[in-house]
């Protein structure tokens, strides 16, 4: 059975990682791994927040590539981004503040570093 992205998500899925400085990323990118199999994390402040894996989340890598890519076109190093594993701020009601230090990896690919500056 298909999974499909209702409109609520739609708008989501966009606004969530499009805006100037919302989605660090690189500096290189990587072929050659299973992206229905990755492992992702995130700490805040050395701690972790996030764990999970890409086979866990609620619509799977290629469905998300078809769908896509009947909206838009999509070119070789097009960057999709999906969202994040659970754990996030509202969830939690803890959000990043001005000197929180934020790790964000994927299992043996590499890691981000970033300090939260005003």
């Amino acid at each position: 059975m298909s999974t499909q992205v209702d409109a609520e998500h739609q708008h989501h899925l966009v606004r969530a990682k499009s805006r100037a400085t919302y989605c660090p990323i690189g500096p290189y990118l990587t072929t050659g791994i299973d992206p229905m199999n990755v492992d992702l994390w995130t700490k805040v402040n050395g701690n972790y927040e996030q764990q999970g894996n890409t086979s866990d989340m609620i619509f799977p890598v290629y469905e998300m590539l078809a769908y896509f890519s009947h909206h838009m076109r999509l070119l070789p190093g097009d960057i999709l981004a999906t969202g994040t594993p659970p754990g996030v701020g509202m969830g939690k009601n803890r959000f990043l503040a001005d000197g929180d230090i934020l790790e964000c990896g994927v299992d043996h690919l590499g890691a981000q570093r970033h300090e939260i500056v005003p």
